[in-house]
């Protein structure tokens, strides 16, 4: 939502990935940054976009759809492990 594009390291003493949604794995970085620059809200979400809700119904139907959404979300994930190299 606020257009970042963010890198984490994690230690291996984690047995999994610590995200909430479902992860496809990709060989290159690269990949991970092309989906960013081409992201369709790159700059941001329209306010022509932008819609109030009004009633109870218009809420209970956005929880739904926001709830689709997120099940659904797959996060693509570039892992690599990193070794110290001897100097």
């Amino acid at each position: 939502m606020a257009s970042q594009l963010c890198f984490n390291f994690i230690n291996s003493n984690h047995k999994e990935l610590p995200f909430g949604c479902k992860l496809r794995f990709t060989d290159s970085p690269d990949e991970i940054v092309e989906q960013f620059i081409h992201f369709e809200y790159l700059d941001g979400i329209p306010w022509s976009e932008v819609k109030p809700i009004e009633t109870a119904e218009e809420f209970a139907e956005a929880e739904k759809l926001e709830k689709e959404l997120i099940e659904n979300y797959v996060l693509t994930v570039y892992r690599e492990i990193i070794t110290k190299q001897k100097l």
